[in-house]
C-alpha cells in the first residue's frame, strides 16, 4: 500500500510441484507404513481434507486422531491389539499406534466402541475409491 514491496523472483529449481490429491492419497497401509508414516498421515490429512482412512469388514473408517506409543507393541500390520483408555492400538508394519478418534459415515465415535481386539483392518478396497 505504501511502496516498500521489493519483489523477489523464485528460483524454479528450488521448488516443486504437487498433482492433484486423489481419494487414495489418504489410505492407511498398514503392511508397508511404518507408525510414525501412518500417525503423520493422519496428521497431514485431518481437515479440511478428507481424513486417513482404512476399511473394517468393508466399512470405510476415517481415522481422525492418533499418537506414537512411548513402548513397542508389536503384532500383524493392520491388527487391532489392544483397546486401552484412550483409544485401541492398532499395528503398522514395525509397532503399535495409538488410534483415538474415527469418524463413520460423518458420525464421530469412540474407537473403544467400534473396533474389538484381533479385527484385521484392511486396504484391499482401493479399487472401489478411485475417482
Amino acid at each position: 500500500k505504501n511502496g516498500t514491496v521489493n519483489p523477489v523472483p523464485q528460483d524454479p529449481d528450488q521448488g516443486g510441484y504437487y498433482g492433484r490429491r486423489y481419494p487414495h492419497d489418504s489410505l492407511i497401509k498398514w503392511e508397508s507404513m511404518t507408525d510414525v508414516q501412518v500417525h503423520n498421515l493422519i496428521r497431514a490429512m485431518h481437515g479440511p481434507y478428507p481424513s486417513a482412512y482404512t476399511f473394517q469388514n468393508g466399512i470405510k473408517v476415517e481415522i481422525e486422531k492418533s499418537s506414537l506409543l512411548d513402548y513397542s507393541h508389536l503384532g500383524t500390520p493392520g491388527s487391532v491389539s489392544q483397546i486401552v483408555t484412550e483409544g485401541v492400538i492398532v499395528q503398522a508394519s514395525n509397532r503399535g499406534l495409538l488410534i483415538e478418534e474415527i469418524n463413520v459415515a460423518g458420525e464421530e465415535l469412540a474407537p473403544a466402541d467400534f473396533f474389538e481386539v484381533g479385527e484385521q483392518l484392511i486396504n484391499d478396497q482401493e479399487e472401489d475409491i478411485d475417482e
